[in-house]
């Protein structure tokens, strides 16, 4: 297993991804059992494809409201998250250094949705050495209104932007609360292709996550994705679009490079899928007091949610190589 964490590189293999039609797999990575999950679906995809080698990112958030992953990991209450930021790189690193074991994995650190508002993930970010260990840092501005969003990004890329690919958000995200007083629905928050072509041009971001429909405080009937707003977007700045969220595309999911999709993040399905197999294995242990060992103990709990893991990583990888044919 090799990281890719040079600039030059990783604007290489997301030009390949645009040119292949298959966007790059991001998966958020917090613990162990998830990160060798997805390590074994990579090799059994290289595996079963014939590949000599393949490119996956694997991410983590910090402190951002919504799925603080760092500060959750964190072994103490301290403003500093670089500590645990460094055991998860070290977390990495074992499979860097056991040879002949992910042979031909390639990966991609990021940072997902490096929360603007919050002074440690700001510290982490503007870190000269958390920019050199990851290959992509998505500096997210989006609590902000548009012209603090834009200047807050524009003066990211400036200090970042030599050392890592930076993934900004074009638009306010408003909390549930804001959405409920102001009577919005999803279809109110949908990214302006207009809007999107200026934030880029003003700061000039190396990718965007606009909102399509299908993460951005969207739920249950309002989740739909907007292809159509993706080919507007794509026209105005290129294939450089990230996609957060999944659930209402289904095997659609293929398709979506040619509207300018090279980038997607993935998470909560994959988390959720685990976390029902641990469940239902739980289910299925006896009712002896005390339980098995063997059942009950801490290596059955990581098995059961790295083969959960493994199973739909996998699948998500054969779905996004479906736009290569």
């Amino acid at each position: 297993m090799q990281l890719l964490t040079k600039r030059d590189e990783v604007l290489e293999v997301l030009g390949q991804a645009q040119q292949k039609l298959v966007p790059l797999f991001c998966p958020n990575a917090e613990s162990p059992d998830e990160i060798e999950g997805l390590l074994l679906a990579a090799l059994d995809f290289k595996k079963q494809h014939g590949l000599d080698d393949l490119v996956m990112g694997m991410g983590i958030t910090s402190c951002y409201p919504d799925h603080p992953q760092l500060q959750r990991l964190s072994l103490d209450d301290s403003k500093d998250v670089l500590p645990t930021l460094e055991t998860w790189f070290a977390w990495l690193n074992v499979y860097v250094n056991r040879r002949g074991l992910f042979e031909g994995i390639r990966i991609i650190p990021f940072l997902d949705h490096g929360w603007a508002p919050d002074e440690r993930d700001v510290k982490l970010m503007m870190t000269p050495q958390v920019q050199e260990q990851f290959g992509i840092i998505m500096f997210d501005a989006s609590a902000f209104d548009l012209l603090e969003n834009i200047r807050l990004t524009r003066d990211y890329v400036k200090q970042a932007g030599q050392r890592v690919v930076v993934e900004g958000c074009p638009d306010k995200i408003l909390s549930e609360a804001e959405i409920f007083a102001k009577g919005l629905s999803a279809q109110n928050m949908l990214t302006d292709p207009l809007v999107a072509s200026e934030f880029v041009k003003q700061t000039g971001v190396d990718l965007i996550v606009p909102s399509l429909g299908t993460e951005h405080r969207a739920s249950g009937d309002q989740v739909q994705y907007h292809g159509e707003i993706a080919q507007k977007i794509k026209a105005q700045v290129g294939g450089i679009m990230a996609l957060h969220g999944t659930s209402s595309l289904g095997d659609r999911i293929g398709s979506i490079a040619a509207d300018g999709i090279i980038k997607v993040n993935f998470y909560t399905a994959m988390a959720r899928s685990a976390s029902q197999q641990l469940r239902t294995s739980w289910t299925q242990i006896p009712t002896d007091d005390p339980l098995p060992i063997q059942q009950a103990c801490g290596s059955q709990v990581l098995s059961v949610r790295r083969q959960a893991v493994r199973k739909i990583a996998l699948s998500m990888l054969g779905k996004l190589a479906q736009g290569n044919g």
